[in-house]
């Protein structure tokens, strides 16, 4: 599935500590990717984040993973 990316956070990065992603990338995207649906089952937030057409993470300057689509 390909989507264009029409909007993205500002600031457009947002520093992760080593912690997190137990210094890996892979493991790093993983964790981003599961707060990111336990926000989207969040009643208030997951509400904001479900107004959207849809919700990708990724790094700057590589692919997107699809999380969520309308």
């Amino acid at each position: 599935m390909s989507f264009e990316e029409v909007r993205e956070a500002t600031p457009c990065w947002l520093p992760i500590p080593a912690t997190f992603s137990a210094n890996s990338w892979q493991t790093c995207l993983a964790n981003v990717k599961t707060l990111v649906l336990r926000a989207l089952d969040d009643k208030t937030i997951g509400a904001i984040l479900r107004a959207r057409e849809g919700i990708a993470v990724g790094f700057v300057d590589g692919d997107l993973d699809l999380v969520w689509q309308r």
